[in-house]
């Protein structure tokens, strides 16, 4: 919500992104497209068991003006964000949203963003630079507002030891089966300023319960480990920043 009372929800609208708003705490709404905006198409009842991506999961973040923030995995697998500042009926870049996945990075799945300030940003996602390993991201903007904004990004795992070793999956075939979901992607910042993120660790190889590094009944059956990235600012002097994990 935001400080004028305007309520925001981002959703799938087909192909693209949509951004549902209320002006009168939910008495009507009105859905906009944003612009430019690209999602996998949902073919049929198999589509989210051979394609990912199809699902935006936390797209929205607001800040303290009323700035609206959205972010999302198109098509390609490039990660795309676009910013309105009067209730989506302009967006920076127009049709052209702008790319910020960190450099080598050729495909991202899931995503979400949280906002500090007016144009300080944080995002997670996965991203992989071969297209076999995904490693979790975590990438920060302070000038979010700028044409061509900079974002500083880190790894929150060790990449020799990839959150998905063997190509993202998402699980969802095995759900008929009460399986694990994977799409748990958040970001969050803490009172200090740090940026706090959530991901999952494949911890069976394709999601074979037969096939797992851990004890996998000692694990209530899951073949999945939570992850958790901290993104940490060193001193300003230091112009840096750095990024730790941990699992669970």
């Amino acid at each position: 919500m935001g400080p004028d009372g305007t309520v925001y929800i981002g959703l799938r609208l087909c192909t693209t992104v949509g951004v549902a708003v209320s002006h009168d705490e939910g008495g009507t709404w009105k859905v906009l497209t944003v612009p430019g905006s690209t999602l996998p198409a949902f073919t049929g009842l198999l589509s989210p068991v051979t394609t990912n991506n199809l699902l935006v999961s936390e797209p929205l973040a607001l800040d303290s003006a009323g700035n609206l923030y959205v972010v999302w995995n198109d098509a390609s697998g490039a990660l795309r964000l676009s910013i309105t500042k009067d209730h989506g009926q302009t967006w920076s870049g127009g049709t052209s949203p702008i790319a910020i996945a960190a450099p080598g990075v050729m495909s991202t799945i899931e995503s979400a963003i949280a906002v500090k300030s007016p144009g300080t940003v944080a995002i997670a996602y996965y991203g992989t630079t071969d297209g076999t390993k995904y490693n979790g991201y975590v990438a920060e903007s302070l000038d979010a507002f700028d044409a061509q904004p900079t974002f500083t990004s880190a790894v929150v795992n060790d990449p020799s030891q990839p959150l998905f070793a063997n190509g993202f999956d998402n699980n969802y075939l095995l759900t008929i089966g009460f399986g694990d979901l994977d799409e748990l992607v958040q970001v969050k910042y803490a009172p200090n300023g740090d940026v706090w993120a959530t991901f999952v660790k494949e911890m069976c190889t394709n999601t074979l319960s037969s096939n797992c590094t851990w004890d996998y009944a000692a694990h209530a059956n899951s073949v999945f480990q939570s992850a958790l990235g901290r993104l940490v600012h060193r001193p300003a002097s230091s112009g840096a920043i750095d990024a730790s994990t941990a699992t669970k």
